[in-house]
């Protein structure tokens, strides 16, 4: 080996040694700031079924009466081969339900049957079928209520589509648990939903809330005055029967 190859091979090795490190360095450096970066796109979800989260409603009955009812989630169960968060009534230890989460949705069990109740991945102009009600978001945004970031959507029943009707991401609609639209009739109205002793959301955020309704292209929405019974189940067609129902938010009388 002559001096001169020794003299390239001493500055050579050396230098792909360096290269090799960098390298090594460099594509780890990369690496971090690409999932820094897919962090920083990401927005938070707020998970609906938190063990411990407790809803609170005053129940309303065309008789005007009225309480106070609280729901819980308490402890899992499994149904089938799906597992559940069981949804206790505070006042009874009685479990009402059990409910699942997947990706945004959020389904109920009762009675046998599973239905979805939201689906807070939703975009304005989507549409969304609540057992037999068919609604549409009309209005999507974000609020920030105890620091925490919420995103709201408004999703309207397509046949009374008269009022707002809020989704909040994580805590749920203005109404019952798992009543995520209103129909007339006997409801409950949300009062507030807390982890132990820190409120998440009360009756006063869903106030302040002031969405503007936001134009839908290609979908009109045309309101249908449906029949509702005193239960709050929606007719078939316009009632013969002799009694009392619901319509545009009235009661009328059929003879």
């Amino acid at each position: 080996m002559t001096p001169y190859i020794c003299i390239i091979l001493f500055f050579y090795l050396p230098l792909q040694c360096l290269k090799h490190i960098y390298m090594k360095q460099f594509c780890i450096l990369f690496f971090f700031l690409l999932l820094s970066a897919q962090s920083f796109g990401q927005v938070n979800y707020n998970r609906f079924l938190e063990e411990g989260k407790t809803w609170i409603y005053n129940y309303h009955g065309l008789n005007d009466n009225v309480y106070n009812k609280s729901l819980t989630v308490a402890g899992d169960t499994l149904i089938g081969d799906k597992s559940y968060k069981k949804i206790v009534d505070v006042a009874t230890s009685l479990c009402e339900c059990a409910m699942r989460e997947d990706e945004g949705k959020v389904y109920c069990s009762q009675n046998g049957n599973e239905f979805l109740v939201y689906d807070f991945s939703l975009n304005v102009g989507d549409t969304f079928k609540h057992q037999t009600v068919n609604a549409t978001v009309v209005a999507l945004t974000t609020v920030a209520v105890g620091g925490r970031s919420f995103r709201v959507l408004d999703v309207r029943d397509n046949e009374n589509d008269f009022h707002p009707n809020w989704w909040i991401e994580g805590i749920g609609s203005m109404n019952y648990l798992t009543n995520s639209i209103r129909v007339p009739g006997d409801y409950y109205t949300f009062l507030q939903c807390q982890i132990n002793d820190d409120i998440l959301f009360s009756q006063e955020n869903f106030l302040t809330l002031t969405v503007q309704r936001q134009t839908i292209e290609n979908k009109a929405i045309t309101p249908v005055y449906s029949f509702f019974d005193l239960q709050g189940r929606r007719l078939d067609s316009q009632p013969t029967r002799k009694g009392i129902y619901i319509q545009n938010g009235k009661k009328v009388v059929t003879r």
